[in-house]
């Protein structure tokens, strides 16, 4: 009922690099795997190569007593340095690196010998009754489809059936229990549903909070190549954090490692009919621990016309007069904007102007600079 597959990547016909076959047939597979390497052409890569240096609290760890690839010493080391009982930071490090020298090692005997193939990325399939019901086609050079992830399409009654949006996200928020295609299955599908007649999809103080970014799908072109079936996308592997400050109408955005906070604030509009937040930045920061904030202005000036615009057309009843250029600057899109999908307690959930989907969880009361 399951199988495996080679599809093409950076050098077969379809490939990202494809083209390279014909315009530049001197360029071999070892080329164009060190360029996949750096996630050129190989969606998600980098997030896969941070996430074994960073770690994974949500994730069990790799060197265990009894797993066949134990290794005593590491894990030793590793539980009285960093603890036990999760995906310790450079664990999976450790382990894709072994697995790297014992590969290298073997390499005369493990390599192809077209090294075209070198690139070709795998695969995996759930036959049901001799038709395909699951497919997953694997993004990048570190993503694969996972084996409880397999087996449990496999043991389905339904293995085509799509998964339930908002269980699936809500366990994407609290622990990334949830597999990353299907996140982005569920995501989409909340976005084509439509509210009932007489209601907003989102209300503009259900993302009142602080909310910690939890998955991005990248944008529509990175997109577009995860995989055939359209999904994908990653958990995202750095702190990082959106407040939303619906009083105050404020936003920021931040990087968090450790005692090193990077930061940005600006304003925001709200577009209850569209549920939209239209944004931007007027002001960045950076703290070192107790150090700080320095704080750098960076307001263009543009966005006091953006909402005198908005005003105007608010009062006008709704209408965006062509020939008033202010009154173009607020037209819905004009600025980076959030357009929302989904809010309740526990996550919510976004398509940028970028084109790619984000889920966040809640993480507590906002911190803008209105209150700080």
């Amino acid at each position: 009922r399951c199988g495996t597959l080679q599809s093409p990547a950076g050098g077969g016909e379809g490939g990202a690099f494809g083209w390279l076959e014909s315009k530049a047939p001197f360029v071999n597979g070892y080329a164009k795997l060190l360029v996949m390497c750096a996630g050129i052409g190989s969606p998600g890569t980098l997030a896969a190569v941070f996430g074994g240096y960073l770690g994974n609290k949500n994730a069990d760890p790799i060197f265990k007593e009894g797993s066949n690839y134990d290794n005593a010493f590491i894990r030793t080391a590793m539980d009285a340095t960093l603890g036990k009982g999760y995906q310790r930071p450079f664990e999976l490090a450790t382990l894709r690196l072994t697995n790297m020298t014992t590969i290298l090692n073997e390499w005369d005997s493990l390599a192809p010998a077209d090294d075209a193939m070198l690139v070709q990325r795998g695969g995996s399939f759930v036959f049901e009754n001799g038709r395909e019901a699951f497919r997953h086609d694997d993004a990048g050079i570190l993503g694969y489809c996972p084996v409880e992830r397999l087996v449990e399409k496999a043991l389905s009654a339904e293995p085509g059936a799509p998964p339930d949006p908002v269980r699936t996200i809500h366990a994407a928020a609290k622990d990334r229990s949830a597999f990353v295609d299907d996140v982005y299955a569920s995501i989409s599908a909340l976005e084509k549903r439509k509210p009932a007649r007489g209601e907003t999809r989102v209300n503009g103080s259900d993302l009142n909070g602080k909310w910690r970014l939890v998955y991005t799908s990248g944008t529509k072109k990175v997109k577009a190549n995860l995989n055939k079936a359209g999904f994908g996308g990653s958990y995202f592997p750095v702190p990082a954090i959106q407040s939303f400050d619906v009083s105050n109408e404020r936003i920021r955005n931040g990087v968090y490692l450790g005692p090193i906070e990077f930061f940005f604030d600006g304003p925001f509009v709200w577009r209850e009919n569209l549920s939209m937040l239209e944004f931007t930045f007027t002001k960045v920061s950076l703290k070192l621990g107790k150090l700080g904030p320095w704080s750098v202005d960076i307001d263009d000036g543009k966005w006091e016309e953006v909402k005198a615009a908005e005003q105007a057309a608010s009062e006008g009843g709704g209408k965006i007069e062509k020939a008033d250029a202010k009154k173009r600057a607020a037209k819905p899109g004009a600025n980076p904007f959030f357009k929302f999908v989904f809010a309740d307690d526990k996550c919510i959930a976004a398509r940028g102007r970028g084109g790619g989907l984000a889920l966040w969880a809640r993480e507590g009361e906002p911190e803008t600079d209105a209150n700080a």
